[in-house]
């Protein structure tokens, strides 16, 4: 592409120059072709030409002819009489090439020229012209190449994204290639140590490892699957009404026995009402998008908290994921909704390799679009990031519940199933919480 543009320049230079000697003639003959041709013809050719200007400056440097004012948006009797010392003395290109051509030398310069506010590139020719064997003065056609630069502009724009694909591509490729071989290995090698005769104990140990690595494996597939969806178009969103409460808490609760010891989980929710927040949304979608904010929370914060929450105004509900984890910095922070791009490449100080495919995010913001809301971050390197995410805040009547369903349920200690530290701190934060909110109240 950049090839052929920059030929087809050469090649308009080169009609130029033809055009150039055919008007001008040879140096060395002291009679020009130039008087014998009808002067008002060309003169006119070269007012009305797109793209061209020609002009003839003396000796001294001043203008006596300019022909094709209406390319540069000037009146010829501005320019003719005046120097080109005066009119370009702050662009070298053209007063060098001057110089140059007034002691003999053919000249062919590209060249800025602003025009209305714009800038223009022209390729210039500067030519000697010689009366009784002595260069009078300097003539020249201009061709205007702004579409050429524009278009070869693009096209190596083009060329560096398509190189920077590329490499992201390999990078994947790389990525997805340790990323696959660590859970299939496992699942491999321990499926292999079932087959012995092991201790309980063991046993249930290798179980677990081989179940864990089974997820992440299909986490994975998951990924590439939703992302080829995406970009394909054939991703399905389906809304009906939910309850955003017990969303919320049902995502946070199913990551009570995955969260740090140092970690601890909350549920901060700021619409100060007893009644449950309902929805007409997505809900799958929404959940998608919760844990895998959530998921990122836990993975890159070893110690302090994290937030869950949202707000609501009157046209959108704003969901929140904070955390006090590593951070991105300032410069990165967009690129962390780029394929391919992981937290923890941005910061050199976290040693420790993180699991993902670098595609969370990137799904995560474009379900949120799908949704008709948006998606951003506020960090700060090493001392957290808070992610956000809205929807539009749209009730529709709910659908009649079942017979033994209830919309608005009450959770209490003994309606949990699993009972550990965890769980328990996970319950107690929702309902402080709660309790604030009925105290300000």
């Amino acid at each position: 592409m950049i090839k052929k543009i920059k030929n087809k320049i050469l090649i308009q230079i080169r009609v130029l120059l033809r055009f150039l000697l055919k008007i001008l003639g040879e140096p060395e003959h002291p009679e020009c072709v130039l008087c014998k041709l009808n002067e008002m013809k060309i003169k006119n050719v070269m007012r009305e030409a797109p793209g061209v200007f020609g002009f003839n400056i003396n000796k001294k440097g001043v203008f006596n002819e300019f022909f094709g004012s209406k390319e540069i948006g000037v009146k010829e009797d501005r320019i003719i009489g005046k120097s080109v010392f005066e009119l370009y003395y702050d662009n070298k290109d053209i007063t060098e090439s001057f110089l140059k051509a007034v002691n003999g030398d053919i000249v062919q310069k590209k060249v800025e020229i602003p025009i209305k506010k714009t800038i223009k590139h022209f390729h210039i020719v500067f030519y000697p012209y010689r009366e009784k064997n002595v260069i009078a003065g300097v003539m020249g056609i201009a061709i205007n190449i702004s579409a050429e630069i524009s278009a070869m502009e693009f096209a190596q724009k083009s060329e560096k994204q398509a190189k920077m694909a590329d490499k992201l591509k390999t990078s994947f490729l790389a990525n997805m290639s340790h990323e696959i071989r660590t859970p299939m290995n496992a699942i491999i090698g321990f499926s292999q140590l079932l087959e012995q005769t092991l201790p309980p104990e063991e046993f249930k140990s290798y179980v677990k490892i081989i179940d864990y690595s089974g997820n992440a494996l299909l986490a994975i597939i998951n990924d590439i699957i939703d992302m080829s969806k995406i970009e394909s178009g054939q991703t399905t969103i389906i809304k009906e009404t939910f309850d955003v409460d017990e969303l919320v808490q049902t995502i946070v609760s199913s990551f009570a026995f995955k969260q740090k010891d140092d970690v601890d989980l909350f549920i901060q929710r700021q619409v100060f009402s007893i009644e449950p927040l309902h929805v007409y949304s997505d809900e799958n979608r929404v959940r998608q998008i919760l844990i895998n904010l959530v998921s990122n929370a836990l993975k890159f914060t070893d110690k302090g908290r994290v937030d869950v929450g949202y707000n609501i105004d009157q046209q959108n509900i704003t969901f929140y994921v904070k955390d006090t984890g590593i951070g991105i910095p300032q410069n990165m922070i967009e690129k962390v909704f780029d394929r391919f791009v992981r937290v923890n490449d941005f910061n050199e100080n976290n040693t420790k390799e993180k699991e993902g495919t670098g595609l969370g995010l990137t799904i995560s913001r474009s379900l949120v679009t799908l949704l008709d809301g948006k998606m951003w971050v506020e960090s700060k390197e090493y001392e957290g990031s808070t992610f956000y995410f809205t929807i539009p805040y749209i009730q529709k009547p709910i659908k009649k519940m079942r017979e033994g369903e209830n919309i608005i349920k009450e959770k209490t200690l003994k309606e949990w199933k699993f009972w550990s530290p965890k769980m328990m701190k996970v319950v107690l934060n929702y309902w402080k919480s709660d309790l604030w909110e009925l105290a300000l109240k």
